[in-house]
């Protein structure tokens, strides 16, 4: 696999912002534009959900990578585990992802939460 994007940042609605574009950037030529545009809302929805969780500092690292002709997004945080994959409404979310071929996985390692999103090209 080869690493295009590393990026370590404190979570704030700033970094939220700047770290949804940059996923949009890069998913464009992976995904139709409005599949891009639901990913950069589920990233932003939950990035938004791992900030209000912690009152402390979150610090996080967003790694995209290139593997063949797919993109393999990780978003590694720090904190105790929590996985804001899940909801209180869980079939909603699932339907929303599935929507846009999207089977995140959620993972506890080191003491970081991991969320890797694997994206083919369509």
């Amino acid at each position: 696999m080869a690493v295009i994007i590393s990026k370590k940042f404190t979570l704030n609605k700033i970094e939220i912002d700047n770290t949804s574009q940059v996923i949009t950037d890069f998913t464009k030529s992976f995904l139709e534009e409005k599949k891009a545009l639901k990913l950069r809302l589920i990233i932003e929805e939950l990035l938004n959900k791992i900030s209000n969780e912690f009152k402390s500092e979150v610090h996080c690292e967003l790694t995209i990578e290139k593997k063949f002709t797919n993109g393999v997004i990780t978003l590694t945080y720090d904190q105790k585990p929590y996985n804001p994959l899940l909801d209180e409404d869980e079939e909603f979310s699932n339907q929303l992802f599935k929507k846009i071929g999207l089977n995140p996985i959620y993972e506890n390692k080191d003491n970081k939460n991991i969320i890797i999103f694997n994206i083919e090209k369509k």
